[in-house]
């Protein structure tokens, strides 16, 4: 969804988010569970406020063992948009306000409120999904899911340069 920036008044716009089309379809299928919107508001001809919150259950695929997997996703952000030019341009080396990590600098006339979501979401969702902390993933030798079953791997030491060892022992 891209609003104009001009469009934006200082009363509180909310929209209440339904569809998931902004979701990046790379981190599984979200499901909107509870109270997603977001609200812009501005502050001053230059800048406005922008804030949001989405809750919902992320479906994808066990990273480790291939089965599938549900997970919670909750974000809240907050940020400053503004219109104005950033004022660091050529220059190698700057230090960054704590105040700037919230700011979004607009290149063009519009808010696009669908890539901020995107962003927001990257940053929230696991790197990896697991089915548990403990999964044991799938067997690269026989294939067997090893939560479930055990490993179907012949044990042959006999090319093991510790084989001679177990001669010694069998005597």
């Amino acid at each position: 969804m891209k609003i104009t920036f001009d469009k934006i008044t200082d009363k509180t716009e909310r929209y209440d988010l339904t569809s998931v089309a902004w979701f990046p379809k790379e981190l599984g299928d979200l499901v909107i569970t509870g109270p997603s919107w977001v609200s812009v508001v501005r502050h001053t001809p230059e800048t406005l406020s922008l804030k949001g919150e989405c809750s919902g259950r992320l479906h994808g695929i066990c990273a480790r063992c291939g089965i599938e997997v549900d997970e919670c996703l909750q974000f809240a952000f907050e940020h400053l948009v503004t219109n104005q030019k950033e004022e660091v341009q050529d220059v190698q080396e700057i230090e960054c306000p704590e105040d700037d990590l919230n700011t979004i600098y607009l290149l063009g006339p519009e808010l696009d409120i669908d890539e901020v979501l995107r962003e927001q979401a990257y940053l929230e969702s696991p790197v990896r999904m697991l089915c548990g902390e403990d999964c044991r993933g799938i067997c690269p030798g026989c294939g067997a899911q090893l939560n479930s079953e055990s490993c179907r791997c012949s044990v042959d030491y006999s090319d093991s340069p510790f084989a001679i060892l177990g001669k010694i022992n069998n005597k």
